[in-house]
This record gives C-alpha cells, sequence and structure tokens, in this order.
C-alpha cells in the first residue's frame, strides 16, 4: 500500500488490514491496532492465524480470506473479540494489485464496527419498537433500521439505493369516524400486511403515524422503477374490505425519497418523503417524488411500458432489414433489426425500449413477434434467396420452446428452409454459461438451424471454446475494425482474428464497416461477408426489396 494510502486510512474509524498471500499481516491501521489493544509489531508481519489463533482463523477467516485471494470480493457479518470486548462486525474482503492489471497480491480487509445495530436487529423485535395496534414496526423502528441500511450502503459502494415510501390512509379520519376505531386500526394493519405481500423479504414495512405508513425498500435495481412499484401498491391497497352492505375502501397516496440523490441521512431522507408526500396532496395526484426530475423520468418510464403492451398488439413494432454483402457488395442476406413506429416519438431505436421489454417480461412475447415476420418476409423474398439473421437475447435463447416457435413460424409461412433463418445470439449473453450454451447450439444445429455468434471477440469465452462452438458463422464487432485504416497494429490484430476463424472452418461477417477504405481492407484481410453503414444503414422492407430488385453491388 502506497504512503498516501496508509495516511488517509490511517484516520478511518474502521478497522483496515492488508493481508498477504502467506495470510500474513503487511499493514494494520491505528484502529485496528487500539481494537485488539496490542504492539504494532505484535500484529504486523505476523499471520492472521497467530494474532487470531487457529480456531478463529480456521472457523471465521480463512474461507472467505481465501475466495478473496482468488479475486472475489466477501462480504460478511460476524461477533469478534477484540479484546476484553466482543464486537459486532460487518467485514468486507477486497482483491488488491499491486499492479493495475496484474494478478490479486492481497486482501483488503476493511471491518466496521455495527455492534449497536446488532443489538438493536435483536431489539426490533421487542414491544418498544412496534405499533402496539397493529404488531407494524413503528416511527421508532423506523428510524433505527434506515440508519442501518444507510450505514451498509456507505460500507458497500455496490449496494444501490435507498427507496423510502411514505403513505397516507386520507380517509382513515373518516372510516374511524363512520366503522369505530377498531375497524380503522384493522385497516390500517391489513394496510400494512397488503404493502410488505408485495415487496421482498429485504424491505421492511412500519406504521410511522397514526394515519401514516412506511416501507423501506432495497430491493429495486433502479430508482426510476420506484413509479412501477408505487402504482402496484396503491392498486394492492385500494381493494375495499366489505362490511355487511358497506365497503370500505382505504384511499392513499405516497411520497417517494430516494438515498443517496434526495438525501444523505436518516432524519434528511424522511422529511423529503413527507415532503414529497404533501406535495401529493396539494396536487391531487396519487404519487409524488421528491426529486422532480427523477418523478419525471419515472412517470414517462411507466408510460412508455404502458405504450409498450400496446404496441404490441397495434402493429407499431416493424422490423428494418441491413444488408449482409460479399467482399464485392453483392447481397447475400440481412440482419432483422427492430423498431418501434411510435404514435407520438416517431420511428424509436431498439435502445429506447428493449431493456423495458426485458425488464417487463414483454421480451419473449417480442421476439415470437420478430421470429414470424422474419419468417414471412423470406417467404416473400423466396426468389432472391437471401438469408436473414435474427437476434435472440439471453432469454430467448434459453426458453424451452423456442424450436417449436421458430418450426412453427417457417411452417405457417409457407414452409420456408430452416438454412434461411440464421439465430444470432451476442457472447456476452448467449456465452455467459459456456456449457449449457453449447448444448443448446447444438440442440439448434441439430434442428437445422444455423447459429452466428454476434460480437464475436468481446468476451472472455470466444477464443477458449473457438473449437467446439457449433456454429457455422462469427460475426466480429466493430471495435475490431474503427481503427485498421490508420494503425497498423490494429490490422494486422484484426487479420490474425480472421485467420483464426477460418482455420476452425466458420464463416467471418465483419461488422460496423463505414468507409470504402475499412471494405478495401477486410476483403485483403479474407473477410467472408461485410455489414455496416458503408453499404447500407438498416431499412424498411419495401426498401430493401429495391436494393435486391436493383441486383447490383453496395452501396448504391
Amino acid at each position: 500500500m502506497n504512503d498516501p494510502y496508509r495516511s488517509i486510512v490511517q484516520v478511518s474509524r474502521d478497522y483496515i488490514t492488508l493481508i498477504d498471500a502467506d495470510f500474513r499481516y503487511v499493514f494494520v491501521n491505528k484502529a485496528y491496532i487500539r481494537a485488539l489493544n496490542r504492539e504494532k509489531d505484535k500484529i504486523e508481519g505476523r499471520t492472521v492465524k497467530e494474532v487470531w489463533g487457529k480456531a478463529r482463523f480456521e472457523g471465521a477467516i480463512e474461507i472467505p480470506l481465501k475466495r478473496c485471494l482468488e479475486g472475489e470480493e466477501v462480504h460478511f457479518i460476524d461477533e469478534f473479540p477484540f479484546g476484553d470486548v466482543v464486537k459486532y462486525v460487518e467485514v468486507t474482503f477486497f482483491p488488491y494489485r499491486e499492479k493495475l492489471k496484474g494478478p490479486v497480491t492481497h486482501a483488503l480487509v476493511v471491518s466496521h464496527d455495527i455492534s449497536r445495530l446488532g443489538e438493536l436487529e435483536t431489539r426490533l423485535m421487542a414491544y418498544e419498537f412496534r405499533d402496539p395496534a397493529t404488531g407494524l414496526f413503528n416511527r421508532r423502528s423506523l428510524n433505527l433500521i434506515i440508519e442501518r441500511e444507510l450505514q451498509k450502503a456507505e460500507i458497500d459502494d455496490d449496494a444501490g439505493s435507498r427507496v423510502l415510501f411514505i403513505m397516507g390512509v386520507e380517509n382513515l379520519s373518516e372510516i374511524r369516524r363512520q366503522h369505530g376505531s377498531e375497524i380503522a386500526t384493522h385497516v390500517v394493519e391489513n394496510t400494512g400486511l397488503r404493502i410488505k405481500e408485495k415487496l421482498e423479504e429485504t424491505d421492511s414495512v412500519f406504521r410511522s403515524e397514526s394515519d401514516e405508513l412506511a416501507a423501506l425498500v432495497i430491493s429495486l435495481e433502479h430508482p426510476e422503477d420506484a413509479a412501477s412499484l408505487a402504482e402496484v401498491l396503491l392498486a394492492t391497497v385500494s381493494t375495499p374490505y366489505p362490511r355487511g352492505l358497506y365497503e370500505i375502501r382505504p384511499v392513499c397516496r405516497l411520497g417517494i425519497a430516494v438515498y443517496p440523490r434526495d438525501a444523505g441521512d436518516c432524519d434528511t431522507l424522511i422529511s423529503r418523503a413527507e415532503a414529497a408526500l404533501a406535495s401529493a396532496r396539494d396536487r391531487n395526484v396519487s404519487y409524488q417524488f421528491y426529486d422532480g426530475e427523477l418523478h419525471s423520468k419515472s412517470v414517462e418510464k411507466l408510460r412508455l411500458v404502458a405504450q409498450l403492451r400496446k404496441a404490441l398488439y397495434e402493429d407499431q413494432l416493424e422490423l428494418h432489414f441491413q444488408p449482409i454483402v460479399d467482399t464485392s457488395g453483392n447481397i447475400h442476406g440481412a440482419e432483422a433489426l427492430l423498431r418501434w413506429r411510435h404514435p407520438d416519438l416517431g420511428l424509436l431505436p431498439p435502445a429506447r425500449f428493449l431493456y423495458l421489454a426485458e425488464e417487463t417480461g414483454l421480451s419473449l412475447e417480442m421476439e415470437k413477434q420478430v421470429i414470424f415476420s422474419a419468417a414471412r418476409h423470406l417467404a416473400r423474398w423466396k426468389s432472391f434467396n437471401i438469408y436473414i439473421s435474427i437476434n435472440l437475447t439471453a432469454g430467448m435463447f434459453e426458453e424451452p420452446g423456442l424450436i417449436a416457435i421458430l418450426e412453427t413460424a417457417l411452417s405457417q409461412a409457407g414452409g420456408v428452409a430452416k438454412d434461411r433463418l440464421k439465430l444470432e445470439i451476442t457472447e456476452s449473453d448467449g456465452m455467459s454459461n459456456a456449457e449449457v450454451a453449447l448444448k443448446r447450439m447444438m440442440e439448434l444445429r441439430a434442428r437445422g438451424f444455423s447459429i452466428y455468434i454476434d460480437d464475436f471477440g468481446t468476451g472472455e469465452s470466444s477464443l477458449r471454446y473457438l473449437k467446439d462452438l457449433p456454429a457455422s458463422v462469427l460475426k466480429i464487432d466493430k471495435a475490431f475494425v474503427d481503427g485498421i485504416e490508420h494503425d497498423e497494429e490494429d490490422r494486422n490484430f484484426l487479420g490474425h482474428i480472421i485467420d483464426l476463424i477460418k482455420d476452425r472452418q466458420r464463416y467471418v461477417v465483419v461488422e460496423g464497416v463505414e468507409s470504402a477504405g475499412q471494405a478495401i481492407i477486410l476483403a485483403s484481410l479474407e473477410a467472408d461477408a461485410m455489414q455496416g453503414y458503408y453499404f447500407s444503414k438498416p431499412v424498411p422492407p419495401e426498401k430493401f426489396e429495391a436494393l435486391l430488385k436493383r441486383n447490383a453491388p453496395l452501396p448504391e
């Protein structure tokens, strides 16, 4: 550890140590020395086993330390005896490299004393931390759990956001007046239980005020997804309760605040969620974010998801086709690329909506439409003897019914030959579990389908599995093409990749060709086919058909 870093960590209250591959302390900070109540030279230079003892080392420290030295970041919470005091400690092992891109040489261990929080965690179950009427966690619990979660987030940079929802039961006074206090209490309790049913186990629900509930949510991947969750919660809690000839229907609003975007501490986070709730009341809306920009983004995302569901059934999604040509510019096939013809926003590229489809479970239905549409276009263009490649997400690639979907689409299109529909799998998605992916590819190949590996060369598994890949075509990513006109090293490197692929009897398609110079070089490197804006951008079906009928090399 360099001297500047030593001086920084020496003032930290956390216990910070650096341990080498022999499990020997090479650095300990002052906080660690004080906590162990030992001299520095009684720790540095000694092994972890010598400092903590054989039983403690083998029982709690050795395994995470080994995992860290193998390159894994490890987190856990445990009790450790520091002198005469047992502390509840959150420990993180960070892989440390003396050279930026070199192997892991040490484990950087950061331990945070959360003894107070550990004690409180058990006390939360006690009466003083629960609302006596409903049994839900109370306002005191809310403060303590928020403090705990914010401390965790400060320790772990990857912990993400903490989202606080405060829900006001707007008509609780009216319910109490008409049906009595006991019924009103049951409504609050059941509203809290309904909220809890829609959250993950890691999330918490509280009765923060007599007519307010709170939920601390740590399970959301993106803060803007809180709008979707807000809609779910409001729909859930507004379901009426039957009471004789009447119904009791809670009317609720939500205020939402996000850590660390809106606040960096517990009190501020709560006050801003309450301010957002007050704003929702003033504006007569069902929910409101404290951050206006985030509110707009969240609402827009929610609106776009609803419109995307509609688009699936109103033929707003369409395929555009980018030609794939040989080294002379003659069209041999095309890649089908999805576009959304939005009634208000115009033609949207996939970057604007595919991630929404994957997040909301719409992607499989969308990909089915792509498969059937591509099959119909192949039938229409049968006389031109071309192929069409379609992109499969990891979800569709793993779909058990994929082969049946493909065969049904080709059959319904009039018996299109299987070898005219190519299936593109991106290396990063398709090869994340290489053994499973290879088995799946072999199943598809056995049924007569051709596999293309897209963005080849960008993943870690490409060269390792090249000889075993049951893929007939490898598409080289644009990143390998950009510099070949001006950089001899880039040109030679790409030539080496092409030779390596062709030595394995695979067909090479190079993507992202943007100039005549690049096309000439790729032809000299003996690429089999090319694709890119130099030849043609993705075009609608009628324009692509016109290119086919033109029957001349590209570019035009």
